[in-house]
């Protein structure tokens, strides 16, 4: 319920004044600049659904599934093993959020590798979810 006060303040307040102030650029509604910092929309639950993942991991009880997504991530060769205090600070927080970040951050830099190669692909008015890894 939270969602859209946090996105419309996330995006009026930090990413329209970079975009306003040629710092950075939205992709793929605008063209990607070597110079500008790249804006792009990812989304962890969509990149799990992509590696075949069905289940929910946010809950204080559900620390086994966050696990079983690191070793999912690990097997698939697109996560290295955590140091331990950093797995353990991603198994104990039940919001999911840590996992989130780590999850996002893949599909970034995998967005990041087909922008670079040309086939970043969206429309141009409608946009694109990256959520591919």
């Amino acid at each position: 319920i939270r969602l859209y006060r946090q996105s419309y303040h996330g995006i009026s307040g930090l990413l329209r004044p970079l975009v306003a102030n040629g710092q950075a650029v939205v992709l793929p509604m605008q063209l990607s600049r070597a110079d500008r910092a790249w804006i792009i929309e990812t989304c962890p639950a969509s990149v799990l659904k992509h590696l075949g993942w069905r289940g929910r991991y946010k809950g204080r009880a559900l620390e086994p599934q966050r696990r079983l997504i690191l070793e999912l991530l690990q097997k698939k060769r697109l996560l290295r093993p955590l140091p331990a205090t950093i797995e353990r600070a991603v198994l104990e927080n039940a919001g999911g959020d840590a996992l989130d970040s780590i999850i996002a951050a893949l599909a970034t830099a995998a967005a990041s590798a087909e922008i670079d190669a040309g086939e970043g692909g969206g429309d141009p008015l409608e946009g694109r979810v990256y959520f591919r890894i």
